[in-house]
């Protein structure tokens, strides 16, 4: 690989890693906080420092928490130990304590590095929790409980404790947050980002009383993009625009020439909030820089979920009656040799969240440096058993989520190598970018050759198979595995999708071809459309039945 090749992808990396906030969490006093009036049903207003006769009233008015396991909730109180009343059972009747609570989340939303600060979050109330001595929760993630939660927020009330220490850990970093002496006579808060391991350690004498709100960003867009035209943008459009030159003049020396990067986020994120809106802390902020030098050198940025699988040989005792329970164990087994790595983009998907594609292969080559997988333990693993002479194996998987840096040219390139392709999706993306006076001429080039992928997939011979062995006489069928792989599985549906791409690109050899390769009757309302082009463009389609 080049030299310059390599330059830019160590520069690419380091200009990122500069662009830095390190808080993942934060806790501290609350000097100026009102009262918030806090009244419960069935027992009445509940004073403060809190007293033990209130404490013992909450208890009884309160209900215990359970905990989430997958899509379960169960009340375990060797996992988690805890008393909670929902927002129905109390109310908070101090007009002045909204007040309270935009100051602690401009505050939370400066040191926490939220790019569109405090007016983009809406704090809303889920819980009253009380912890009484011995109280505690187990090392847990928070789930996310609505759209657009992002953070947890804590608000300790006053109430004498010692104890009940917050331990927030994210990757290798671990912080304690306390409320213990701080919350005696006065109040202090808490807050962490939605994906951040914690636990809540015993309560050893007195009374934990918190409020906890759910972190809900509400503004769809950033509004301070032009704020971040700084040294971190100009720097990564140097480099952007090196690996472009490069791009584009080494038209003989592609592999010397990265066709894309993948770059490993500090978070998490699931299907519903993997949009550049709803990134936190370092997240947004690199990616923020990232996207608006990505749009003004002609790049194209993804955001995907990562997977890093290693498989090796494992120890294990074949002689052993109880082998086969070690396998399905808690604890992860040891590799005895490494036999071989793999990297792949699971699920991508466009900075807005909507998803684009499914399983592209990775090169290590292409995984900026960031990437370090060395001493963490796996998220998922599975044996394969005894296989002969070969003995145990195992594959050990990890999941990241990661931003990936494609240049605009080599998009189509990249989103072909999938094993599955959103055709919709693809095809409103090109149609938007065409409105862009900028990209229009080469928007049209892409759609047109997405265009003629997707008819000659659908062209691909079909064999039969045999479906199943319970069944030998029935038969299914197969496609020869087209050169592009993900388009071979395009429906009629999104043929529709490429037969009105192809009246905006006022193609009629397109039209026609797609007319030709749908293996059912297109969508009745697109025929008014195709009829109009037909007319227009005269078009006589329909011959030879």
């Amino acid at each position: 690989m080049a030299t310059g090749s390599l330059d830019i992808k160590e520069d690419l990396c380091n200009y990122l890693q500069v662009i830095d906030n390190n808080k993942f969490a934060i806790y501290g006093p609350l000097r100026n906080a009102n009262y918030p009036g806090l009244f419960v049903r069935g027992i009445g207003k509940i004073g403060f420092p809190l007293s033990d006769r209130d404490a013992a009233d909450l208890c009884r008015a309160s209900h215990e928490v359970p905990f989430g396991k997958g899509s379960e909730t169960f009340v375990d109180p060797t996992v988690r130990k805890t008393w909670e009343l929902n927002p129905n059972q109390c109310e908070l009747r101090n007009p002045a304590w909204p007040s309270t609570l935009r100051e602690v989340v401009g505050k939370l939303a400066q040191e926490l590095g939220v790019v569109d600060g405090a007016s983009s979050i809406r704090a809303e109330l889920h819980k009253l929790l009380l912890y009484e001595p011995s109280a505690f929760f187990d090392k847990h993630r928070d789930t996310v409980k609505a759209p657009g939660m992002f953070a947890t927020l804590v608000i300790a009330l006053p109430s004498e404790h010692m104890g009940g220490d917050v331990i927030v850990q994210l990757r290798d970093d671990e912080q304690t947050l306390r409320t213990q002496g701080l919350s005696d006579f006065g109040y202090s808060h808490l807050a962490w980002y939605a994906d951040v391991n914690h636990s809540v350690s015993k309560v050893k004498s007195g009374h934990r009383l918190v409020l906890t709100y759910n972190l809900i960003r509400q503004t769809p867009e950033s509004s301070r993009m032009a704020s971040v035209l700084d040294d971190h943008k100009q720097n990564l459009d140097k480099v952007l625009a090196v690996w472009g030159k490069q791009d584009r003049e080494i038209e003989s020396h592609y592999d010397y020439v990265f066709e894309k990067m993948v770059y490993i986020l500090e978070h998490e994120y699931t299907e519903a909030n993997i949009s550049l809106d709803h990134l936190k802390g370092k997240d947004q902020l690199r990616a923020r820089y990232l996207s608006k030098a990505c749009q003004d050198q002609g790049f194209c940025l993804f955001l995907a979920h990562f997977e890093y699988s290693q498989s090796g040989s494992i120890d294990e005792d074949e002689d052993d009656p109880n082998w086969a329970n070690h396998l399905s164990g808690a604890e992860y087994h040891e590799f005895i040799d490494e036999i071989e790595s793999n990297w792949k983009l699971l699920t991508i998907f466009q900075s807005d969240g909507k998803q684009i594609a499914e399983d592209i292969a990775l090169e290590e080559e292409e995984i900026l440096e960031n990437a370090d997988f060395t001493d963490m333990e796996p998220d998922d693993e599975e044996c394969n058993g005894w296989a002969g002479n070969e003995g145990c194996t195992a594959t050990h998987f990890y999941h990241r989520t990661c931003a990936v840096i494609v240049p605009r040219a080599r998009r189509l390139d990249f989103l072909s190598e999938a094993e599955n392709i959103n055709v919709k999706e693809y095809v409103g993306t090109l149609l938007k970018d065409m409105q862009n006076d900028a990209l229009s001429l080469a928007s049209r080039e892409e759609l047109k050759k997405l265009c003629e992928m997707v008819i000659d997939a659908k062209k691909t011979p079909q064999k039969p198979r045999k479906e199943s062995a319970e069944d030998p006489d029935s038969f299914g069928w197969r496609r020869e595995k087209p050169d592009i792989k993900g388009l071979s599985r395009a429906s009629d549906n999104e043929l529709a999708f490429v037969a009105r791409a192809a009246l905006e690109l006022d193609s009629p050899d397109l039209l026609e071809e797609v007319a030709r390769v749908a293996s059912r009757m297109l969508p009745v309302d697109l025929f008014q459309d195709l009829g109009k082009g037909f007319i227009e463009r005269d078009i006589s389609l329909w011959h030879n039945g």
